[in-house]
């Protein structure tokens, strides 16, 4: 399973003092080997967003091309302008599938406990393992929560 594209958008509410990640991703292989972990700094509210987003987004920040006479810059005339708790240690908050996908939101107290979690559920295997092994324990340590998806 190859993840070659990833687009995001982060929207920041001031109001509500609310951050959201918007994630549109692109991948190839068997959809059924595709398994992805993200870890959050609190208890998220999941949904599946409209793709539209993207292709707006598309819109407003592609490049304008203007010519322009005289030595502007220095190749001459182009350029161009971008638009401004469970028993274990382990606790399933959540599971649903949203679209495709099914998602769990996780905690855990007990790094090692979520490691052997995440492998039984098959997020983790001997080649990402070790990979992982550290980040997940910094996360752990400091009470994040995970968001687990595959596709359904």
């Amino acid at each position: 399973m190859y993840e070659p594209v990833q687009q995001a958008f982060l929207d920041w509410d001031e109001e509500t003092s609310m951050e959201s990640l918007t994630i549109l991703a692109g991948f190839h292989g068997d959809a059924t080997s595709f398994a992805w972990i993200v870890p959050v700094p609190g208890l998220p509210d999941l949904e599946l967003a409209d793709r539209q987003l993207f292709y707006d987004l598309d819109g407003i920040t592609r490049p304008i091309y203007r010519y322009r006479d005289g030595e502007w810059d220095c190749f001459g005339s182009r350029s161009y302008d971008v638009y401004a708790g469970g028993e274990n240690g382990v606790q399933i908050i959540e599971s649903e599938t949203i679209g495709y996908f099914q998602t769990m939101i996780v905690s855990s107290n007990d790094a090692p406990a979520l490691l052997d979690s995440l492998t039984v559920w098959g997020f983790l295997h001997p080649g990402n393992i070790e990979d992982a092994t550290a980040a997940i324990s910094d996360y752990v340590e400091r009470e994040w929560y995970f968001v687990t998806m595959q596709v359904d």
